[in-house]
């Protein structure tokens, strides 16, 4: 199920890091303005407005923002209002903004059909002037409460009904932004306090009734700053992989204390689950340039609620000491080979004492936090340029090979430990991609992996004891005995297990061959 309101904290926090030194020469209010539609323009939209200027200020109404979306999808227009621009001190324009303002959305399809609905913003005490020199302008902002209403009357068919409203407290901000031969732009903003809440409802196929989804998200407090290079030529959202190639680069980091979510959903009236998520701190870094893209992030202190009316009002809740993890890929069709990785470490998992006592009650299981720690890294190169989006399918439809080839791939460290039991691997391997029938159309491995494990056999008497079929439990340790074998480093309860790919194709399990 999508909660559309998943991406509305993102959409301001992005609109606020992304607006348009020290002054170097005057600004006019014109110089402002036309920043904005140079702005737009790079972006790949239109903004246009009907002009006035009265002494020392030129008034714009009826702002259009128009975005042509890709593949004939159709078109969006956002409708923003009026602004205006006032001659400051010291060669500054200030931006005045009504304290109470509509943004209306539009999408038309290209049948003619629309959706859309109001965003409706409240500016208390908000603040925001630009300096510089035409070209080269520092835009910043301040204020006391930002509020945010959305309502959507005109929605796709299925989707009933749609609302979310929310706040941003204590806020402050700033983009340096220059214009030449693209745009460069370099944002911080401050968040107090925010939340953010959603409702929506919707018909089931094939199905009486109407589910309704409320949800909401936030914090006590949120930095975040980033960094935003578009080449000259723009952005094409058909062909992102030209961007790239010719400059466009993101990168950006927020930190969140006091994170916070929560999500009930409801049939005909009655609530049938609710979610709910709580961290003491989560931040994200997210970077993209030519060489790929780079997601990465810690949370600490994290707790997990799930309650399930329906099910005699049970609720599964556990806590996290820390999570963190990182995915690194490169984008783009290449020779050359690039870093992948994907990274996770869970630490401290301790489900509450009520789900333990669900299938554990006498605390025959060990009540140890259970750990999780995954590091795994290759070099790849693509084949086929995936994000020119028009041309992906008849890449692939030419290649005679791997759309993605590997040459090489590691193990760097697996660790579980749950229930007195751990599990440890390590690894690594290459490819031969000129040797693609020895397995089957993939390329040919070479390279060892190594599994350790400690405390299965303890574990597994536990689990009868539990009550868990005898038969099935021996039935896993003669399977685990068949393809490991006693390893004396890790003690009495401990087997290892050792995969080896030879140089011609044989595949070893402990020295055994396999084939």
């Amino acid at each position: 199920m999508t909660v559309l309101s998943a991406s509305l904290p993102r959409a301001v926090l992005l609109g606020a890091t992304l607006l348009p030194g020290a002054a170097l020469a005057d600004l006019a209010p014109a110089d402002v303005w036309q920043h904005f539609k140079d702005v737009s323009t790079l972006y790949g939209g239109t903004l246009e407005g009907a002009t006035s200027e009265q002494g020392d200020t030129l008034s714009v109404s009826d702002m259009n923002f128009a975005l042509d979306l890709p593949f004939d999808a159709g078109k969006l227009d956002l409708d923003l209002g009026a602004v205006q621009f006032r001659e400051g001190s010291g060669g500054t324009v200030t931006l005045l903004y009504p304290s109470e303002m509509m943004v209306k959305v539009t999408y038309t399809s290209k049948e003619g059909e629309t959706f859309g609905g109001d965003i409706n913003l409240t500016l208390e005490d908000f603040v925001s002037t630009a300096s510089g020199q035409p070209g080269e302008i520092t835009f910043d902002y301040a204020a006391d409460r930002i509020g945010v209403e959305l309502d959507v009357p005109n929605l796709p068919e299925g989707l009933e009904s749609y609302s979310a409203s929310g706040f941003l407290a204590d806020v402050t901000g700033s983009s340096a932004q220059t214009l030449a031969s693209g745009l460069k732009a370099d944002s911080r903003i401050s968040i107090g306090a925010h939340e953010f809440t959603a409702s929506q409802s919707m018909s089931l196929e094939d199905e009486d009734g109407r589910v309704e989804v409320k949800s909401s998200s936030g914090g006590d407090s949120l930095t975040a700053e980033g960094k935003t290079v578009i080449p000259a030529g723009g952005i094409d959202l058909v062909n992102l992989a030209s961007a790239l190639r010719s400059g466009l680069s993101a990168i950006g980091t927020a930190d969140v204390t006091g994170y916070r979510t929560d999500q009930v959903s409801a049939k005909d009236g009655a609530v049938i689950a609710r979610q709910r998520v709580t961290a003491a701190s989560y931040a994200t870094t997210f970077s993209l340039d030519d060489t790929g893209v780079l997601i990465e992030g810690p949370s600490e202190d994290l707790r997990l609620e799930i309650e399930m009316p329906t099910m005699g009002g049970m609720m599964f809740g556990a806590n996290i000491d820390s999570v963190s993890g990182t995915m690194r890929a490169p984008l783009l069709m290449d020779d050359a080979f690039a870093p992948a990785e994907v990274k996770l470490d869970l630490v401290g998992l301790s489900p509450d004492e009520t789900l333990w006592g669900m299938f554990d009650p006498t605390g025959i299981l060990p009540r140890d936090p259970a750990d999780l720690s995954l590091e795994l890294t290759a070099d790849i190169r693509h084949r086929v340029e995936w994000l020119d989006f028009a041309n992906v399918e008849s890449a692939v439809d030419a290649l005679s090979g791997l759309p993605v080839e590997p040459e090489s791939a590691q193990l760097n460290k697996l660790r579980i430990s749950a229930a007195g039991a751990e599990v440890t691997g390590e690894g690594a391997f290459t490819f031969d991609l000129t040797d693609l029938q020895s397995f089957d159309g993939l390329p040919r491995p070479e390279g060892k992996l190594t599994l350790r494990a400690k405390g299965l056999n303890a574990l597994a008497q536990k689990l009868v004891k539990l009550g868990m079929p005898e038969d099935q439990i021996n039935g896993g340790l003669m399977m685990l005995g068949m393809f490991s074998a006693s390893d004396p480093e890790g003690g009495e309860d401990a087997r290892i297990t050792v995969l080896e790919v030879t140089p011609d194709g044989q595949v070893l399990n402990n020295g055994m061959r396999l084939r």
